[in-house]
């Protein structure tokens, strides 16, 4: 059937716009708006899909969540712009030392992330002198200079358990290493 020019580059251009339109949805879909890191949701989808290729390799996951220790009384003292500075700060810093894992924002000022390494050793190691360069950022805003640091918990990645259980596990690990102080690191 004959087409005009002008009628088929119209097309083209609509389904260029419907294709950048869908992976606009998506990107907005699987990230947090604040942080730009991954949502949750979009975070549990990947850690399935590694979960599952765990019996194809001896690769060894830590599955970790952190969270920003006294982030209520940074937000009731200096305000909710200041509490969302640090958690952008915070996105930073693990971008740029946990670039090669897989990070996600939970929500509030919980983070998770998926670490890989040869020993679990190794991996602690790494979350560790995370922990210390974190526990002296200092982020300014305005007239606030506010200091901030974490409680880390996290737990082997096996295919024994469900990711549901892992991320219990995790939790239980975070709460215990609330429980004994400020900057700590539990892992189960």
């Amino acid at each position: 059937k004959p087409f005009c020019p002008e009628e088929f580059y119209c097309r083209i251009m609509q389904n260029n716009e419907k294709l950048q339109y869908i992976e606009e949805t998506e990107h907005a879909a699987n990230t947090d708006y604040l942080t730009s890191l991954y949502n949750r949701r979009h975070f549990l989808g990947k850690a399935r899909k590694v979960q599952l290729e765990l019996g194809e390799q001896n690769d060894t996951y830590i599955l970790v969540i952190l969270c920003i220790e006294n982030f209520k009384t940074v937000n009731d003292k200096h305000g909710h712009k200041v509490g969302d500075e640090v958690l952008i700060e915070l996105s930073n810093l693990l971008k740029e030392h946990f670039a090669s894992d897989i990070l996600a924002r939970f929500g509030g000022a919980e983070f998770g992330l998926l670490l890989y390494g040869d020993e679990v050793d190794e991996i602690e190691n790494r979350i560790c002198k995370f922990q210390n360069l974190v526990s002296g950022q200092v982020v300014n805003y305005k007239n606030s200079n506010v200091n901030f640091t974490l409680s880390i918990g996290g737990t082997l990645l096996d295919a024994e358990n469900t990711l549901q259980a892992l991320l219990r596990k995790a939790d239980i690990a975070l709460h215990e290493a609330a429980a004994k102080g400020e900057n700590e690191l539990v892992i189960n």
